[in-house]
């Protein structure tokens, strides 16, 4: 039997008729970013960030002697001291959640002491990666954390409601990529990397613990980049393990 003209078209097309709608707007958002090539436009991606970020940031870090790397993470360990930074990078709603683009960057620093650190927190110790250099926890899971930020960044300040500060370099150009990683290596080498090396005095944070302060602030700068005790507020389960902690740390000293 011959073909007709509708026959020829459905072969031609056939997704017009076979393929879910999701699917069919994912191929035409794949032709758009092919197009938008080969007119000379560039699309920018949280690749150029790490691309930037490998010749201008991880040079620094590793002369300082972080030494386990994912891609966007680094992990430094002196005996069982554990320093930690992580680039974080933003999910297409997290970039919009934050007004940035999902080029744009942020980082996050952690520390974690043999005696007051992840591998004996009840609420972490079990549930940390290892690698082939020894255990990578994450940020979140460190006693003392902390951010940096950009260099035109304004204070920190303390309200009602918490803590305010601007921790994320806002990357919209491809001219911005190169200026926010040569600003993220100059941050490092300024205070940040002083900020990692610092053995912080037992007693003091044992101070701070048994304060009022609601995860106390160890040390800031004028552009917001401070570092603070992730202990929550006075009197609950996680601010009585931290207390722990730091005593058991004392004792053992």
């Amino acid at each position: 039997m011959p073909c007709t003209k509708k026959d020829l078209q459905k072969r031609s097309h056939p997704h017009r008729t076979k393929l879910p709608f999701a699917l069919i707007a994912k191929e035409e958002v794949h032709l758009l970013s092919s197009r938008l090539h080969l007119e000379g436009h560039f699309v920018l991606t949280a690749r150029d960030t790490s691309k930037a970020l490998r010749s201008f940031v991880y040079p620094v870090l590793k002369n300082a002697g972080f030494d386990d790397w994912t891609t966007r993470k680094a992990w430094r360990r002196k005996g069982d001291r554990i320093d930690h930074i992580e680039f974080v990078s933003f999910s297409p709603n997290n970039a919009t959640a934050h007004g940035c683009t999902t080029a744009s960057v942020g980082v996050r620093l952690g520390i974690s002491f043999p005696d007051y650190g992840c591998t004996v927190d009840p609420y972490h110790k079990d549930y940390i990666k290892s690698g082939p250099s020894g255990p990578r926890p994450n940020e979140s899971q460190m006693p003392i954390r902390g951010v940096l930020a950009p260099s035109g960044a304004p204070r920190l300040t303390l309200g009602q409601w918490g803590k305010k500060y601007e921790w994320i370099w806002k990357i919209r150009t491809i001219e911005e990529v190169d200026d926010a990683a040569r600003d993220i290596a100059a941050q490092f080498e300024i205070y940040g990397l002083d900020w990692l090396g610092f053995d912080w005095n037992l007693n003091e944070l044992l101070d701070l613990l048994e304060g009022p302060q609601v995860s106390p602030v160890l040390i800031s700068r004028r552009t917001g980049a401070h570092l603070w005790l992730d202990a929550e507020v006075a009197g609950s389960p996680i601010r009585k393990v931290h207390i722990k902690m730091v005593e058991t740390a004392i004792g053992k000293n």
